[in-house]
């Protein structure tokens, strides 16, 4: 016994209408036009205090040679795969829906004749008649069990047909989307929940936004405003642009409405396999849009065909940094420009007793990445750690200062410096420190887990050094390789070791304390030196980072901790 159930029948009988009422909100677009709904559409709902999903789907035509009728109906059977309970609903005019009047419920009992046990006789505009069909769904359901709301959720933007549904088809490997060359053939947002080299995240596939002037029919104003709902609950935009027709004003006015929400964004140029091309053709075209978007000429841009499949998911998951064919064959494929190798064994204490495998990763798959990136003349990026300074100096490390790294961790990691700066001449190392963020595991997402569980907690407070936001790091990153890419610098001459956390200094115990203070959480934070809770890796008693060469050879500005502590708090 499962947890979905689906509702099916002719076009424009109502499942829509009954969907919005289970699910307690316009989430499906309900037109008196049929064949409205073209995708199934999941939500939740709860009855008698279970929860179930309910699908929504497209109206089933039998035998017709409309385009999307025959996508429609394939559309439906996936539904009914899925399903555990299927609600067969059909009206009076023709469960048993618009049941609202006497004459209705009449011509309603003809419905007793197609053999079904089941009959329930309902309106879905009113609601009269649900209680008693909710009542037989719970007793063949299972409860449902939400994911997590706090994935990350990436949204597919763009004009009508630029391709958006196709991505998700490709990303997925299956047509969850129905897929057709008319404009407009997804209306309502798809929700995905997807898995990719071991990440969990949301995918909204949204209908096609269009200019104003365009959106002459009720649907089409739905679709456009759900769509940009899309933009305002993302945390990253992929904008799709026809590489045919390029950037058009339209175009120009979904970036501007995803950057005016300060949502990260990525460009992709879709239908890249119909274009002629030249030499720089992929070069001078990237420059154009560039051009078209600037100040924010960091934007990543890709060149993909989602129909094609081709450069939609490079084959990151199956490359092993530590063994060198692999590496070398996987350069020969896809011939990057930048590496960004933030590829380590961080288990800071575990590397203590696992040193082999530390070793491949931090020095071998670093060494196996250099001698690549050379042999295609790619510039690498390579990210390490302050936990190659263990020294007793407190005024912040300069580039140039003594290293001395203790345990199996940090030692690792400068050999792999080491090794990045020896194989490839276009080499920026970046030492960081105290890196954490919004998404994954690190340090105040644990203090806010425990922060709740526990009345107290004992901090050490001789560990001082710098917070770093991901975010800001990974901005600072952009930012650099956006100066080799104007050649306001020239890599070769800047190649060499660099320092990157957000201004300020703290210790842990100030650390936890400000995460607490912000987010009001009544924890007691105790502050206990490093002695007293002992671990099999001794980490620095110093590290803070001088910024000052990152800043004059690349002139990055950088925020203070607690500013962007505050911005990640937010985020969470």
């Amino acid at each position: 016994m499962g947890n979905i159930v689906a509702i099916v029948g002719r076009p424009n009988v109502g499942k829509s209408t009954f969907y919005n009422r289970l699910v307690g909100q316009r989430e499906a677009i309900v037109d008196n036009e049929s064949g409205v709904t073209r995708d199934r559409k999941y939500g939740t709902t709860e009855w008698n205090g279970k929860n179930f999903i309910i699908v929504d789907t497209g109206g089933f035509v039998q035998g017709s040679d409309d385009v999307f009728e025959s996508a429609i109906r394939s559309q439906v059977r996936l539904a009914i795969e899925e399903a555990s309970v299927l609600l067969f609903m059909v009206d009076t005019t023709t469960v048993v829906n618009k049941v609202d009047n006497g004459e209705r419920m009449l011509e309603a009992n003809e419905f007793w004749a197609m053999g079904f046990d089941n009959v329930f006789f309902i309106s879905a505009m009113s609601g009269s008649g649900t209680g008693d069909l909710l009542d037989a769904v719970v007793e063949q359901v299972e409860e449902y069990v939400p994911i997590e709301t706090n994935l990350p959720k990436l949204a597919i933007v763009g004009q009508p047909n630029v391709g958006k549904s196709s991505l998700v088809n490709a990303l997925l490997d299956e047509e969850r989307n129905i897929v057709t060359d008319i404009a407009g053939t997804t209306r309502d947002p798809i929700h995905t929940h997807y898995n990719k080299f071991n990440k969990e995240f949301i995918i909204v596939d949204t209908a096609g936004i269009r200019k104003k002037a365009k959106v002459h029919e009720d649907l089409e104003f739905y679709s456009v405003m759900r769509a940009i709902q899309a933009i305002e609950e993302c945390d990253v935009a992929i904008l799709m642009i026809d590489a045919q027709t390029g950037v058009e004003a339209q175009d120009m006015a979904i970036f501007r409405l995803a950057t005016e929400r300060r949502k990260g964004m990525v460009i992709l140029v879709n239908k890249w396999d119909l274009v002629e091309k030249e030499t720089n053709t992929a070069r001078d075209y990237e420059a154009e849009i560039k051009r078209r978007i600037a100040p924010f000429s960091d934007v990543p841009i890709l060149f993909v065909s989602a129909k094609e499949k081709q450069r939609i998911l490079k084959d990151v998951s199956d490359l092993d940094i530590t063994k060198p064919q692999q590496v070398m064959n996987f350069f020969a494929k896809n011939t990057p420009q930048y590496i960004v190798n933030c590829a380590a064994y961080t288990a800071v204490d575990k590397a203590e007793t696992d040193v082999k495998l530390a070793t491949r990763i931090n020095v071998n798959g670093a060494r196996n990445l250099a001698k690549a990136a050379q042999a295609y003349g790619a510039s690498m990026i390579h990210i390490s750690t302050d936990y190659v300074y263990h020294n007793s100096q407190n005024t912040p490390f300069k580039e140039g200062d003594k290293v001395s790294p203790k345990g199996v961790y940090a030692k690792t990691k400068l050999r792999g410096d080491n090794a990045a700066l020896k194989f490839c001449d276009k080499t920026l190392v970046i030492r960081t420190s105290w890196v954490y963020g919004v998404y994954g595991h690190n340090f105040v997402k644990t203090m806010l887990r425990l922060g709740k569980e526990r009345p107290s907690l004992n901090v050490v407070f001789d560990q001082i050094g710098t917070p770093t936001n991901a975010r800001d790091l990974a901005k600072a990153i952009l930012a650099i390789i956006q100066k080799i890419e104007n050649q306001e610098v020239d890599i070769k001459a800047a190649k060499g070791i660099y320092h990157y956390s957000n201004e300020g200094v703290t210790s842990w115990y100030d650390f936890t304390k400000a995460i607490f203070e912000i987010q009001g959480v009544n924890c007691e934070v105790n502050p206990i030196e490093s002695i007293q809770y002992p671990t099999p890796a001794q980490r620095p008693p110093f590290s803070v980072l001088n910024k000052n060469k990152i800043k004059e050879v690349f002139g990055i500005k950088i925020p203070h901790w607690k500013e962007s502590l505050k911005t990640v708090l937010k985020d969470l």
